[in-house]
């Protein structure tokens, strides 16, 4: 005779109640699962935050108050998400250093002077393990590559991916902001008269004098940005600058920033 199966010698309650239990453990390992979850990300928060505050207390002397903006954005620009990862978030995250205009010191209200001089980003791992000091700090570029082989940053593989790698070198490794990019010839226009403009000059006639001198002394100036490639197979970029100090008289000059993108996908600052 065949083996009956055991729901057979239940009463239906038993039957029910045990449906009931099993179902209640279920329910219980998935909310100790979510709050187990919950926690870990708690946890993590918490941990960056840790780390922020202590970059924000070693760059005091140097820099006055700061506070560490992220700005997700530029994570964006560098990560992919690699084949079988369920994840879409970059495993570390970027952080631009921004100088606080007023801050407490010994219970006294002080003015940061140099606020906005410079530009300064650090990046950290999501545990907030790893460090890397880039734009602004000593051996960013080392930084940099160290960051590229953590996190197994894509190499370019063409001439767009490499100016793309480039400009985002150039505002988190070299610190030159957007503002400051001359991406061709009337972007370079535009920059040299909304610099005079912002000094109260006669825009129209110092533009035109500004622009006679840069022609007298640059006959072949190339103000487009530009990637090239080389036989070894690094790229580089050439990316013109307006140069002109904040708050100052000095009349502003073109100069051209020169990235040269490696094959493993790190930056290095050529021409000097």
């Amino acid at each position: 005779m065949g083996k009956k199966p055991l729901s057979r010698f239940l009463s239906q309650d038993l039957q029910l109640a045990m449906k009931a239990f099993f179902g209640a453990r279920f329910a219980l390992c998935i909310v100790l699962l979510c709050i187990e979850q919950v926690a870990a990300q708690s946890c993590s928060l918490e941990k960056l935050q840790a780390k922020t505050t202590e970059i924000e207390h070693e760059l005091l002397p140097r820099m006055g108050a700061v506070r560490l903006h992220r700005l997700e954005e530029l994570e964006d620009d560098v990560f992919v998400r690699r084949a079988g990862s369920n994840s879409v978030e970059s495993p570390f995250l970027v952080y631009q250093v921004e100088q606080r205009r007023f801050y407490l010191k010994d219970g006294e209200v002080v003015e940061n002077v140099t606020a906005g001089a410079f530009s300064r980003y650090v990046g950290i791992s999501r545990d907030a393990e790893s460090v890397y000091r880039l734009a602004g700090f000593p051996d960013a570029e080392d930084s940099f590559k160290r960051l590229v082989a953590d996190y197994h940053l894509p190499p370019p593989h063409n001439a767009s991916d490499a100016q793309s790698r480039a400009l985002f070198c150039a505002r988190v490794v070299f610190g030159q902001e957007p503002q400051q990019w001359i991406l061709d010839e009337a972007q370079a226009h535009m920059r040299v008269s909304d610099r005079l403009s912002d000094h109260g000059k006669d825009v129209s006639s110092q533009t035109t004098r500004w622009w006679r001198d840069f022609r007298r002394n640059h006959p072949n100036g190339n103000l487009n940005l530009t990637t090239t490639s080389a036989a070894d197979g690094t790229f580089l970029t050439r990316l013109p600058l307006l140069w002109a100090p904040v708050e100052s008289d000095i009349q502003p000059e073109i100069r051209e920033l020169q990235i040269q993108v490696n094959r493993d996908g790190s930056c290095h600052r050529a021409g000097g």
